[in-house]
């Protein structure tokens, strides 16, 4: 029950990564390695901001999302445990998108098919003896997998370079700060219908995860210049 819940928003994800292909394309057939790889970093950069707030989210607010959504305790746990999954999930949906208008297609569908057949191998060894832990462990395991196979490959064809802070520490926390001031600002609040409840922390993380994000990567980017500027 909570894997529809964790992919629901990557829904809009795909839609915008599908954009991308016919752009990155046209830029691959042109030789416009810089540009390639500017679209490349950000669409991943993208898509790590979007995966850490929904990963925030739903670590935060799991609870509500199962009851609104199952009217079940069990479907939020299980939403809250596989939080962690969300950014390299939605990741996957970008850099896969890239890799086709790249000409990468069948890379993608190896790793998407090695991916699937040793999942449903591990199921089929570890499920019945351990139950659902193992099924989790598992999700876990062949995400990390797929998700660093298709990044890894991304970053060679199109000479990405990933900061670790403008990429990753930056958009987690932000992420951390956003969903945590939102838990402050509505921990009184009590609302019986529960996907209006679910609607209006969305909204109210989202908000404020934007204006962090926007805001600090804005100061981070000018140190950034002020930086260079002064070395040179």
């Amino acid at each position: 029950m909570a894997m529809p819940m964790l992919y629901f928003p990557s829904s809009f994800l795909t839609s915008f990564a599908s954009l991308l292909i016919p752009k990155i394309a046209k830029e691959r057939e042109l030789s416009h390695k810089n540009a390639v790889a500017y679209i490349s970093g950000r669409a991943v950069q993208a898509a790590l901001a979007f995966g850490m707030f929904f990963a925030a989210l739903f670590m935060a607010f799991g609870d509500s999302w199962g009851q609104a959504f199952y009217k079940s305790d069990s479907a939020g746990q299980y939403l809250r445990i596989l939080a962690p999954l969300v950014p390299l999930t939605y990741l996957d949906v970008v850099v896969d998108n890239l890799l086709k208008g790249l000409d990468e297609q069948f890379n993608s569908m190896k790793y998407n098919f090695t991916d699937s057949l040793i999942r449903v191998i591990l199921v089929l060894c570890f499920l019945r003896f351990f139950g659902m832990e193992s099924y989790v462990c598992i999700l876990f395991f062949s995400t990390i997998f797929n998700a660093s196979l298709s990044l890894h490959r991304l970053m060679k064809v199109s000479h990405l370079h990933i900061s670790v802070v403008q990429h990753i520490l930056l958009p987690m926390f932000c992420a951390v700060l956003a969903v945590g001031l939102s838990r402050l600002l509505l921990v009184n609040l009590v609302i019986s219908n529960r996907f209006l409840q679910v609607f209006i922390q969305t909204v109210t993380a989202g908000a404020l995860f934007a204006v962090s994000y926007l805001g600090i990567g804005q100061w981070v980017m000018q140190v950034k210049t002020s930086a260079l500027q002064t070395e040179k």
